[in-house]
């Protein structure tokens, strides 16, 4: 998976090789990587198994579909450094395990598409600050 926010950092995912999901911003000899291995979680070596795509959402927010472990993670930037993975709360996303998550998109409202494949769904959830916002998975 690839994409670019609005300052043209490219950020991607990757199989194989030792850096998963990578951050790269321009500069005026092409680009540089941003996370920094062993000081941004996104850089931890042992966190991903095999992801295959990734999105943005809003306040430099990443989501990112780790395929071969059939999870979704958040992370989020702070400052200077970038890559914290982010709490999603008690319900919904933060419980949820997927088949073989081949696909993530984000939109504007902060609703997160999942593409749950080998369950033949694609998964919705609303992104929320709130535990008591989220929605029950017994309810409908």
């Amino acid at each position: 998976g690839i994409t670019v926010d609005d300052n043209g950092n490219i950020y991607f995912a990757q199989l194989g090789g030792n850096f998963f999901v990578q951050k790269l911003e321009p500069r005026s000899t092409g680009y540089a990587s941003v996370y920094t291995l062993y000081e941004d979680p996104i850089m931890d070596l042992n966190r991903f198994r095999g992801p295959k795509d990734l999105a943005l959402g809003q306040n430099d927010a990443i989501f990112i579909a780790d395929t071969e472990a059939g999870v979704v993670y958040k992370f989020h930037n702070t400052g200077s450094r970038a890559g914290n993975l982010a709490n999603l709360g008690k319900k919904g996303l933060s419980e949820a395990t997927f088949a073989y998550p081949r696909s993530v998109a984000v939109s504007e409202n902060e609703t997160v598409y999942i593409a749950d494949t080998e369950n033949n769904r694609i998964e919705t959830y609303q992104y929320s600050v709130s535990d008591t916002d989220l929605p029950d998975k017994d309810r409908p």
